[in-house]
């Protein structure tokens, strides 16, 4: 018997894998991985990751807000994306791709800008019942604080 695996974090979704995308599934099940977990970062990816989920019992997502997108400037964008994950919470799992990039994100003000829509997220989290996945790229100490204002 085969080991039961779970993939914590993918993006099966991404056209990368419109050729192959059916076999690279059949194989990961074959090779003991059992469930898949497809990770939305944008408006896009979010609505192909709902989808995928839809169409593959094995497959369950997260949507989520990159790290890189909330310190894009096109604040209406980034702001559709919120609202996406507002919408769409109560159906996935979690939200995932969210959190602070602190290895590719250097600018103290871009770093700024994008804890502000995380904040602006904390009423979210509540209502995900803490089903949040942080970026591992998030220093610990602000991880935390953020816990403590998003749990209440």
């Amino acid at each position: 018997m085969l080991p039961y695996f779970i993939d914590s974090h993918c993006h099966l979704d991404i056209s990368k894998f419109n050729r192959d995308r059916e076999e690279v599934i059949l194989h990961a099940q074959e090779a003991g991985v059992k469930e898949m977990i497809n990770s939305g970062v944008d408006l896009k990816t979010n609505f192909s990751t709902l989808e995928l989920a839809k169409t593959h019992d094995c497959i369950h997502p997260t949507i989520g807000l990159s790290p890189m997108l909330a310190t894009n400037p096109d604040k209406d964008r980034v702001l559709e994306v919120l609202s996406q994950l507002d919408e769409y919470a109560p159906t996935v799992i979690g939200i995932g791709e969210a959190g602070m990039d602190y290895y590719h994100c250097t600018d103290e003000p871009l770093r700024k800008n994008r804890e502000k829509y995380l904040n602006r997220s904390s009423g979210l989290q509540r209502t995900m019942q803490n089903r949040w996945l942080s970026m591992a790229g998030t220093p610990r100490k602000k991880r935390l604080q953020w816990q403590a204002i998003w749990t209440g």
